[in-house]
């Protein structure tokens, strides 16, 4: 188990779907040293390979822009819903932080 990750960079360009067993914040170092723009993390979930690959084949059809990056304005509304539903699922006792 480990970290599915949600990076943009400063231009809002598209959104990388990613995973890591370690710190999110290493790994977005990692990957700054590859890009010219600035990174930003948006987003993260416990999770393992299985569910990024399944978020993939989600946004995958409609909404790749390449490789592991996607569309920015329907990932970033994936997170915004998926903040509230784990907001909420905390609030009521569903899940443990």
């Amino acid at each position: 188990m480990g970290y599915v990750y949600f990076i943009t960079d400063e231009k809002k360009s598209g959104i990388k779907i990613g995973y890591t067993k370690n710190n999110v914040y290493k790994r977005l170092k990692q990957l700054q040293t590859g890009n010219s723009n600035k990174l930003i993390l948006l987003y993260y979930i416990k999770g393992s390979m299985d569910k990024e690959k399944s978020l993939h084949n989600y946004f995958s059809n409609d909404y790749n822009i390449l490789n592991e990056w996607y569309d920015y304005d329907m990932v970033f509304n994936w997170i915004k819903r998926d903040k509230i539903t784990t907001e909420l699922q905390i609030k009521l006792g569903i899940i443990e932080v």
